[in-house]
């Protein structure tokens, strides 16, 4: 559970369902409930846009809110089209639901010689698969990108830019420490340096 603020948040959710009628315990135990899971939900993306951002590897498995959490997904700096908005909410949705199902998250790996041979045969494998996916150039991204483990075979993919595909990448490789585990994949925004996540003001 979260701090004061949301402490108090969820007590205020349930005391307004009460007065306006529901006095079932039961009802009121589910309205509890979701406000709590909304509430560490705003938590987690308000410790994420604050972590440690030069932080530059975690213990594995540590449960630091520098080294667990979400992670967001900006696009290019140098802006995106309307296609590529569309691509990079894509990629949001089925990177979002792997970390979902991940026991402990996605964690980042470290990437070496034989890990991206193995991440451009995978690519190689699923262009020749589905050539029509990939029409005018778009790259076979990696979705969520190869570095966040557990290997480059076990991945889904999406059509995407190459300059998006690059922004990702970047990001994953510069914006989170080494053996960091994506509870989340979430949409981001621009704040100097950071990526951030909007995060909800109340219940």
């Amino acid at each position: 559970m979260p701090g004061r603020f949301w402490t108090d948040q969820v007590a205020q959710r349930v005391m307004s369902e009460f007065e306006s009628g529901t006095t079932n315990e039961a009802a009121l135990e589910g309205v509890a409930r979701t406000a709590i899971a909304i509430a560490n939900e705003a938590s987690a993306d308000d410790c994420h846009n604050h972590r440690n951002q030069s932080l530059k590897e975690c213990v594995p498995n540590s449960a630091s809110p520098d080294c667990r959490g979400p992670v967001a997904v900006c696009p290019s700096k140098t802006g995106e089209s309307a296609a590529e908005t569309d691509q990079r909410r894509k990629f949001i949705e089925i990177s979002d639901a792997r970390a979902i199902n991940a026991p402990g998250g996605l964690e980042k790996v470290k990437q070496t010689p034989e890990n991206r041979r193995a991440a451009e045969r995978a690519r190689s494998r699923e262009r020749a698969a589905n050539p029509g996916r990939y029409p005018g150039g778009l790259a076979v991204g990696h979705a969520p990108d190869s570095i966040w483990g557990p290997s480059p075979e076990s991945t889904e993919y999406v059509p995407i830019t190459t300059s998006l595909n690059s922004a990702i990448i970047w990001q994953s490789n510069n914006l989170y420490p080494l053996h960091y585990r994506a509870t989340r994949f979430k949409e981001g925004t621009w704040q100097g340096d950071r990526c951030v996540i909007s995060v909800r003001g109340n219940l």
